[in-house]
């Protein structure tokens, strides 16, 4: 008993265990092409607003150097400040005074925030930043933003020329003082005497794009390029991810990558739930079943009839045969042998049994599955057809009788009739005064066509 229960149970591990796979497979599949379009949205979204960013700042840039080109107020000692540029290029913003050139660049750049409000940015900020003195201009008051040229991917001015070719610069991500947020700096130089005099940026936040918690950013260099790899998830098994790729500017290119393996372990606590839960499931099918089992064998016992297999009376007590008499109403059949009594006089009661199985066998032959067939006793049968109408009742009654006589039984090769009352079960009618109905007809039935017992016709 103790190894049957073992058994029983590693059954059902194993299937929960089965079943389980595969239908976290199936979520893996489902999870990961949601999941998948969530973060390639995301990545999208930040393409978009850097290409857009990208044209304002190359726009503004060029607008900026047109217009300082044209102004008169430029003195020796701006010039000197430009020429001087170069002497002190990692050394700036060291508490100069803004030159003339820092302040048209300025209300030209406030002029151009204030009539082309389409072109800046929503929620980042816009800013020019001079390399002649420490003056900044921005689009939005009280705003925090770089001044430092701490590292060349931040400046314009630090940068070779090489990665300025397209007049925009994007810098790694860097996080300001004082935040958590990472960001990334856009870009455009100002040049005047082609020498950068200042720059146009845009801090972008990433922090509106991304999950920063679940973001891990690598850097890695290669052929004079910077790829900044962005790692949603656990980088275990990053070379097998969902891949897409940014180039920013001529020599920064983003990497945004996705790695499969975590979005299989991010989900491997729905895979235990369910092994837990389908087994429990399965146990829970299998003693139902079982039990049903159990059940419906007590039940078929109690109303089937242990000579042919068909229902007994006790069905007219079941709850489902008296709902669908009352949903869908029923044409009954009263069915009886003709003249078994002399078969069992004359060869026995086992080849009247026979007789009895032979009615039996064709009303299955004829009839639907969900009908229900009745014996009620004797060589007397009841049919009743849930949803039969008189008409086809007629025509069933036919082939029932055609079916029972045209097959021989026993080995005396016998054949039995029947005779066959056909009736309706009117509405609000009990089936008791249906069935007393159906007597009757087939009591006339017999009336009209006796038939002699004989060998060969019953």
């Amino acid at each position: 008993m103790k190894e049957l229960n073992k058994k029983y149970i590693s059954d059902i591990i194993v299937h929960g265990f089965t079943c389980s796979l595969v239908l976290y497979l199936v979520a893996v599949i489902i999870f990961s092409e949601s999941y998948l379009d969530r973060r390639n949205h995301e990545f999208e979204n930040f393409v978009n607003v850097m290409e857009q960013y990208k044209q304002t700042l190359f726009l503004t840039s060029r607008i900026l150097e047109n217009r300082i080109q044209e102004i008169d107020t430029i003195k020796k000692s701006d010039l000197a400040a430009i020429k001087d540029i170069e002497k002190r290029k990692y050394n700036l913003h060291k508490k100069l005074k803004p030159t003339n050139i820092d302040i048209e660049l300025a209300n030209e750049f406030q002029f151009l925030v204030s009539t082309m409000p389409a072109i800046l940015p929503k929620v980042d900020v816009l800013y020019y930043r001079s390399y002649l003195s420490d003056m900044t201009s921005s689009d939005k008051d009280e705003v925090s933003v770089v001044k430092d040229c701490g590292t060349a991917s931040v400046c314009t001015i630090n940068a070779p020329e090489r990665r300025l070719a397209d007049r925009i610069l994007v810098s790694g991500t860097y996080r300001k003082n004082g935040s958590d947020d990472l960001y990334i700096t856009v870009s455009s130089p100002v040049y005047l005497h082609n020498i950068i005099v200042g720059d146009l940026n845009i801090d972008v936040g990433l922090a509106r794009f991304f999950d920063l918690g679940a973001l891990q950013i690598r850097t890695r260099e290669l052929n004079a390029n910077t790829f900044y790899e962005m790692i949603y998830g656990n980088a275990l098994m990053a070379h097998i991810a969902y891949t897409k790729e940014y180039v920013a500017d001529n020599s920064t290119v983003y990497v945004y990558q996705v790695p499969f393996i975590w979005i299989v372990f991010k989900l491997l606590w729905l895979f235990l739930v369910l092994w837990i839960a389908l087994s429990y499931v399965i146990y829970l099918f299998r003693t139902l079943k079982l039990n049903r089992t159990k059940l419906f064998e007590v039940q078929s016992n109690v109303q089937l009839d242990d000579l042919t297999g068909l229902l007994n009376r006790n069905i007219f007590k079941d709850q489902k045969f008296t709902a669908d008499l009352e949903k869908f109403g029923a044409a009954i059949l009263a069915i009886d042998g003709n003249k078994l009594k002399q078969i069992n006089d004359n060869y026995g009661h086992h080849v009247g049994d026979e007789a009895i199985k032979q009615i039996a066998y064709g009303m299955r032959q004829v009839f639907r599955e969900n009908d229900y067939l009745i014996r009620t006793g004797g060589d007397e049968f009841v049919a009743v057809l849930p949803g039969c109408n008189i008409d086809n009742a007629l025509i069933l009654a036919e082939r029932l009788k055609e079916a029972v006589t045209d097959t021989a039984f026993s080995s005396y090769k016998l054949t039995v009739s029947i005779s066959v009352g056909i009736t309706l079960l009117m509405n609000s009618e009990s089936l008791d005064d249906a069935l007393k109905r159906a007597d009757s007809n087939l009591y006339s039935e017999k009336q009209l066509s006796p038939l002699s017992p004989r060998p060969g016709l019953v």
